[in-house]
């Protein structure tokens, strides 16, 4: 802490700089509310982890960034049941879904590794899955019980031997 004197009184000018907070590092004093507060800002306002470090600093908060990607992985762990269940009500349906794929820059091993993103939406919903490769028995996983029409593109991965064994119907 900064010891500070005023160079014209000499006498009882000296202050002592206050004590900062320590940076909270870890995930485990977080509330809920601030951890949702934390996604949201991030996701659906497109909100760089290093701004929002810069926000909460002029709030009083000293948080790193990589507590704030713990966090968000503590936030997806915890909603990956419903994200499942909205899946698979996608899958089980036979109404349309559209799906399509993007090569991406995720924070993987190694550092900034690309990953295949799949979107699938419909009937409300709308699931990302990140794949480690694009193939398609991974990129089809769980439409063998799907009775509609799946709306892609003309990528192999749609159009090939794996989705006619399934029986998959691909509007383009």
């Amino acid at each position: 802490r900064h010891k500070m004197a005023c160079a014209r009184c000499r006498r009882g000018g000296v202050t002592i700089a206050p004590m900062h907070d320590p940076p909270t590092y870890g995930a485990s004093s977080i509330g809920a509310s601030f951890a949702v507060d934390i996604v949201v800002q991030h996701y659906h306002h497109h909100m760089p982890f290093h701004r929002l470090v810069a926000i909460y600093r002029e709030d009083g908060v000293r948080i790193d960034r990589s507590t704030l990607c713990r966090i968000s992985g503590r936030v997806a762990d915890t909603l990956a049941p419903i994200v499942r269940v909205m899946e698979r009500e996608l899958l089980g349906s036979d109404e349309v879904v559209g799906m399509d794929g993007t090569s991406i820059k995720i924070l993987a091993h190694p550092h900034c590794a690309r990953r295949e993103t799949y979107v699938l939406h419909g009937r409300g919903h709308v699931v990302f899955r990140v794949l480690a490769r694009k193939d398609a028995p991974r990129v089809l996983r769980g439409f063998q019980r799907f009775r509609g029409v799946a709306v892609g593109d003309a990528a192999s991965v749609h159009l090939g031997e794996v989705s006619q064994r399934i029986g998959l119907r691909v509007g383009l």
